[in-house]
């Protein structure tokens, strides 16, 4: 009789999230057949409003709660994937799904294999860790408001309230970005 191993269901929970989240964005999510994956589970086309940008991306998809702690995300990586990610021509975004939160975060991967990989002769594998932060969240919101723009090299579209409470955040990345937000889309609130 044939079998289906378990883990195939929190497999697909997590590239079905992924995918509604894109496409409830309008952008488009084609996903890679396993036959194929060799680092990439999906490539994503994004989409702002109606209009297609020239910027295609790439993600890597992992689902589960082995990935995850109450305040980080990670997962494993051969030498030969975080070369394959560093060298990669797209970005490439990590993804881990949460079943038992139904949220993903994200990290950007080609950065943290750049990163990683930077002046190594002979690649070796590492564990990619992460925190869970309110701006890494992938949601139809932070992905449209966030993901996106980034993406794009734009700021953050983050109403005042929000970039104020980030800004004010103890975790530095989140701290920055909320300060760089203030002064790229709130400066003239501020001095008002």
């Amino acid at each position: 009789m044939p079998t289906r191993k378990l883990n195939s269901v929190t497999e697909r929970a997590g590239v079905n999230y992924v995918q509604r989240v894109v496409e409830a964005n309008n952008s488009v999510f084609e996903e890679k057949d396993l036959r194929h994956d060799y680092g990439h589970d999906a490539f994503v086309l994004l989409v702002e409003g109606e209009r297609v940008l020239p910027k295609e991306i790439a993600m890597q998809i992992k689902s589960g709660a082995s990935y995850c702690t109450p305040t980080t995300c990670k997962f494993w990586a051969t030498g030969a994937q975080l070369t394959f990610w560093a060298g990669h021509d797209m970005e490439t975004l990590g993804v881990v799904y949460n079943p038992a939160e139904d949220m993903a975060y994200w990290v950007d991967l080609k950065a943290e294999a750049m990163h990683r990989t930077r002046d190594r002769k002979e690649q070796t594998g590492a564990v990619i860790e992460f925190p869970k932060s309110a701006w890494n969240r992938l949601d139809e919101r932070m992905f449209r408001d966030f993901v996106v723009p980034v993406l794009q090299r734009k700021s953050p579209i983050l109403d005042l309230e929000t970039s104020v409470e980030w800004a004010n955040s103890d975790d530095l990345t989140t701290h920055d970005i909320g300060v760089r937000v203030l002064l790229a889309r709130h400066w003239r609130e501020l001095v008002d």
